[in-house]
C-alpha cells in the first residue's frame, strides 16, 4: 500500500506544481497561445517559445506517468516466484486457483493442476514486441509505454537479483541480450531500447521463435506488447511449452486504464 500512497503523493505534488506554474506569467502566456496565437503574437509574446515550453512540460508529465505506470506493472507482474512445472495431477480441492492448468483441464475433461519444482533457480526473459495493430500517434504512445514498462521490469529484476535475458523486435537493432545481471547488463538492454525508432524489424511470430530458442526450462517469459490483439494464443503456448512456465503478459493499452 505504501507504493500506492507514494504514487498518490507524487501525483498530488505534480498537480500542485502545474497549477502554480499555469498561474505564472509564462503559464498564462502558454494558455493564451492555445486559445489565440495571433492575439499573443500581437501582444509581443513569441508563440514559438510558449509552444516549445508547453511541449517540454507535457513531455515531462508523460515521462512521469510512464515511470509510475511501469513501476506498477513491474510490481504486479513479478509478485509470484517462477517455478518449473514438473507435470500435472488431478485437482484435490486444496490447491490454489493459480495452480490450475486450464489447457490440460480442457484436454483431460477434469480439473488438473501443475506439479511445481520449488528448487529451480529463478530466471526471466523480458520480451518487448513492437509489431502492433496500434498505429499513428496513439501507436507511438503505446510503444513508449512499452519501453517504460520494460525498463521498470528490468530494474525490478535487478533489485530482486533475478538473472534475465532481453529480446525485442525494435528497429533497427533487433537486440538480444543474453542472461545476466548488473548495471552493465541493464545498460546494454536500455541502450537497445533507447536507440529504437517506432518501426519493427521482424514479426511477432519471428520474435517468439527467436525468444523460444533462448528460453530454457524454468525461465519465466515476461511479454510486453501494446495491445492484446498483437499476440495469438498459439504464440503464448509456444513460449509456455519451451519454458514450462506460463508467460506473464503486460498489455500497455490496458495498463493505461
Amino acid at each position: 500500500w505504501y507504493k500506492l500512497a507514494l504514487a498518490a503523493v507524487i501525483i498530488a505534488i505534480a498537480c500542485a506544481a502545474m497549477l502554480g506554474f499555469l498561474g505564472t506569467r509564462l503559464g498564462l502566456s502558454i494558455r493564451a497561445t492555445g486559445d489565440n496565437a495571433a492575439m499573443v503574437r500581437a501582444s509581443s509574446i513569441n508563440p514559438a517559445f510558449t509552444i516549445t515550453v508547453g511541449l517540454c512540460v507535457s513531455g515531462a508529465l508523460c515521462a512521469l506517468s510512464g515511470g509510475l505506470l511501469g513501476e506498477t506493472s513491474a510490481n504486479r507482474c513479478l509478485t509470484e516466484d517462477p517455478m518449473l512445472t514438473l507435470g500435472f495431477r488431478e485437482y484435490t480441492g486444496r490447491e490454489p486457483m493459480k495452480r490450475i492448468a486450464w489447457s490440460q483441464t480442457a484436454r483431460m475433461g477434469k480439473t488438473m493442476v501443475r506439479e511445481l519444482d520449488h528448487t529451480v533457480e529463478r530466471t526471466a526473459m523480458v520480451i518487448v514486441n513492437v509489431n502492433t495493430f496500434a498505429f499513428g500517434s496513439y501507436g507511438e504512445e503505446m510503444l513508449e509505454r512499452c519501453f517504460s514498462i520494460a525498463r521498470s521490469v528490468m530494474e525490478k529484476l535487478e533489485e530482486m537479483r533475478v538473472p534475465y535475458a532481453f529480446v525485442s523486435n525494435v528497429s533497427p537493432a533487433q537486440p538480444m541480450v543474453s542472461e545476466g545481471l548488473g548495471s552493465a547488463h541493464l545498460r546494454s538492454a536500455l541502450t537497445a531500447l533507447g536507440g529504437a525508432d517506432y518501426g519493427f524489424s521482424e514479426s511477432a511470430w519471428s520474435l517468439i521463435d527467436r525468444a523460444s530458442l533462448i528460453g530454457g526450462m524454468g525461465r519465466t517469459a515476461i511479454l510486453i506488447t501494446p495491445m492484446r490483439q498483437d499476440l495469438e494464443d498459439a504464440q503464448l503456448e509456444r513460449i509456455a511449452l519451451r519454458t514450462g512456465v506460463e508467460p506473464r503478459v503486460i498489455y500497455a493499452m490496458e495498463e493505461e486504464k
